[in-house]
């Protein structure tokens, strides 16, 4: 089976998540970060991390949102509030 990948990430698996749901994991692995090196760079704990890459942002501090969003390249806004943000331009 032929699989064709954009960024890392099958096309199929992209296309079928709807929402912002794994927005920042996304983000992460077109970085070419690990999950690791993104807790490093924005210092937060690894249950942190996986909630925050499942969509559960209840717990996250708006200031969380910006180092994360510098760290992936763009920004908080776009990251964690604007629907269109894996729409390439």
């Amino acid at each position: 089976m032929d699989i064709q990948y954009k960024h890392k990430i099958p096309i199929w698996y992209e296309n079928r998540i709807g929402g912002r749901y794994m927005e920042v994991k996304i983000a992460r692995i077109r970085k070419g970060l690990t999950q690791k090196q993104l807790r490093e760079k924005v210092n937060i704990s690894p249950n942190k991390l996986v909630q925050i890459e499942h969509g559960n942002y209840s717990s996250v501090t708006f200031e969380q949102m910006k180092k994360i969003a510098k760290a992936l390249g763009t920004d908080a806004v776009k990251l964690f509030f604007n629907n269109d943000s894996r729409k390439e331009n």
